[in-house]
């Protein structure tokens, strides 16, 4: 409620503070005021259009209402201020993909967040792969990506349900694992 505080001061004063109105955002979100919230960040972009993180925020709180429709909006807005800079915008796109069912655009966009996280700061990137992968029915890329998450998140709270959805797909047969996906859907 302090930092609510000291956010709010700001934002009176300084109107156009972009950044101060997400973290405000993010704030009001931690203490469950989600409308506050999500005008908060609505703010941030009305104030400001070309701030990416005003719209990340907004595709975070349309995620967390299973809103695939506008995280795709929110996430394709990001990406047109920043195509190439920001993982969480691809994730969020990725994420929309998998939702509506566009599951090569989906994995396009993970595969290139991962390129981007170099140093691993989303590994939830893996785990989206690894849905992407079992909606396609490609188990062996599902695995890999499981494997992969769990060598850099391996401390993690998903790590242990990884790891039962692992150990449950080893135990398929070679074969099925190696089976190639259906023609349109993601490979690898």
């Amino acid at each position: 409620m302090e930092a609510e505080g000291h956010l709010r001061k700001a934002v009176d004063s300084y109107e156009d503070y972009a950044a101060a109105w997400v973290l405000l955002g993010q704030v009001l979100r931690e203490e469950n005021k989600s409308n506050d919230a999500k005008g908060a960040c609505s703010k941030a972009a009305e104030v400001d259009p070309g701030y990416v993180a005003s719209y990340l925020c907004l595709a975070e709180f349309a995620a967390n209402d299973s809103d695939w429709t506008e995280v795709a909006k929110f996430s394709g807005q990001a990406l047109a201020l920043d195509p190439v800079g920001n993982p969480y915008s691809l994730y969020y796109a990725a994420d929309a993909g998998l939702h509506q069912n566009q599951l090569t655009q989906a994995e396009m966009h993970a595969q290139a967040a991962v390129k981007l996280d170099q140093w691993h700061h989303v590994p939830e990137l893996h785990l989206l792969l690894a849905q992407i992968y079992r909606a396609a029915g490609n188990v062996a890329g599902e695995v890999a990506q499981l494997k992969e998450f769990l060598k850099v998140a391996a401390n993690s709270k998903d790590a242990a349900q990884a790891k039962s959805t692992l150990a449950l797909l080893e135990t398929i047969p070679a074969k099925a694992a190696s089976t190639p996906p259906a023609a349109g859907q993601p490979g690898k």
